[in-house]
């Protein structure tokens, strides 16, 4: 059994979470990983991306000048890629960029990612995070408290905390997920990760059979 350090609010070491060695100690694979990254910032591309070719801007119709005489070259439409305001010769066309990974590759990818971060003692437990109002400076307070002098944190709550959502959205290099959104590409680039102490049961429930 892994142990990760639970954290209280004010960063006080308050005692040892028992995780699974099947989420967080698993032999770590970094093909999978980047497989699951390159996958992750394909799906978020729109793919809405268009450009015209000559057929579609407007012009064209007449012969600019006649074939022979004039001393120019020959042009036989203003929409041509060659001609200014004309078309592009190949255009970007909207396209899906969906990389499909199967689970088990999805979830190898996860797990190898969260073993190297408990292996480089990147990762704690907190007891509670919750907040009684939105405010950005005494959520600041706590992160503080808990992860010292990191630039790039990853918090998972149990459930959507709204208010601590809503005070740290902002700060940057800080993302606040509820676990069930959890994947390999912020768990990869994150500094450090936190979770919850019920967050980290509810990711051994989804998992661990």
């Amino acid at each position: 059994m892994k142990e990760i350090a639970l954290l209280n609010k004010n960063g006080e070491k308050i005692g040892k979470v028992d995780v699974s060695d099947f989420i967080f100690g698993t032999e770590i694979n970094t093909h999978v990983i980047y497989e699951a990254i390159k996958s992750y910032l394909a799906n978020q591309r729109q793919g809405t991306h268009k450009g015209k070719t000559r057929s579609e801007v407007s012009g064209g119709g007449k012969k600019p000048w006649r074939q022979k005489g004039t001393g120019r070259a020959r042009a036989g439409s203003n929409t041509s890629p060659v001609w200014k305001r004309g078309g592009m010769a190949f255009p970007p066309k909207p396209r899906d960029y969906t990389i499909t990974l199967p689970k088990q590759v999805k979830r190898l990818a996860l797990f190898s990612s969260l073993t190297a971060k408990v292996n480089e003692n990147n990762i704690v437990a907190v007891d509670d995070l919750s907040l009684g109002e939105i405010k950005t400076k005494t959520a600041l307070d706590i992160l503080n408290k808990i992860v010292k002098d990191q630039k790039k944190v990853v918090i998972y709550t149990e459930d959507s905390n709204k208010n601590l959502f809503l005070s740290l959205r902002n700060v940057p290099g800080v993302k606040v997920n509820p676990v069930q959104n959890i994947n390999t590409y912020d768990v990869h680039y994150s500094d450090f990760v936190v979770f919850t102490e019920k967050a980290l049961k509810k990711l051994e429930e989804v998992y661990v059979k």
